[in-house]
Formats: C-alpha cells, sequence, structure tokens
C-alpha cells in the first residue's frame, strides 16, 4: 500500500488542483499500516490547502460509495487536521433551475435586478 500512496501523492503534486487524487492519496496513507498512515496528515493538510472544500466534498462522495462505514471516522481525522487552515476564497452561484448555473457576471447582474433582490454588485 505505501507504493500506491506514494504513487498518488506524485501525481495530486503534479496535478495540485486535481481534489481527486488529493482523495485516492488520502485513503491510501489511511489504509496503510506504517509509514503512509503515519505520514498522512501532510497530504491532508495539503490537499485542503489546494483544494479546500472542493477535497472535502469528493472525500465525503467517495467514502460515501466505497467506504461507507468508516465515514464518520475518517472526516473527523480529516477535520482534526484541517480546523486551524484558513479558508481560501469562495464562489457565489447563482440557480437557474435544479442543474444549471449562471456562468456569466453579467446574466448574474441581470438575474439580480430583475428578481427585485436588492445587492450591491
Amino acid at each position: 500500500m505505501l507504493e500506491t500512496f506514494i504513487s498518488y501523492i506524485m501525481a495530486a503534486l503534479l496535478h495540485k488542483e486535481d481534489p481527486m487524487l488529493w482523495v485516492f492519496a488520502t485513503v491510501a496513507g489511511l489504509l496503510d499500516e506504517g509509514a503512509a498512515y503515519l505520514n498522512v496528515y501532510h497530504v491532508i493538510r495539503l490537499a485542503y490547502q489546494y483544494n479546500n472544500e472542493k477535497y472535502i466534498d469528493l472525500m465525503f462522495e467517495y467514502l460515501s460509495a466505497k467506504l461507507p462505514n468508516a465515514i464518520e471516522s475518517i472526516m473527523n481525522f480529516v477535520e482534526l487536521y484541517i480546523k486551524d487552515i484558513p479558508k481560501g476564497d469562495f464562489s457565489l452561484r447563482f440557480f437557474e433551475d435544479d442543474k444549471n448555473y449562471f456562468l456569466d457576471y453579467n446574466i448574474i447582474k441581470e438575474y439580480l435586478i430583475t428578481s427585485k433582490i436588492k445587492h450591491t454588485i
């Protein structure tokens, strides 16, 4: 499992903005009983610094699908190591319907004006 852990770390470092690689590295580290497990907290912190909430969301989705009995303990473990890391920028999305959201600033501005929502843009 150590080789898998190292492989995912290397891939994640080469593609820092791919949160799924960080999820795989984290899970591989947590499943290892040796050096990987002892150092997985570094991976968790880096993953969160690079991907913020995307990492957390994908971790939860992956655990829900693959390790549902371990969700609570692993997510608590992750939370323990990221709680002191400042959060990155956030995104504000305006949804057009249940599946689509506006990507264009001008469309968002028009939406706010026509929906009579009072916000300063």
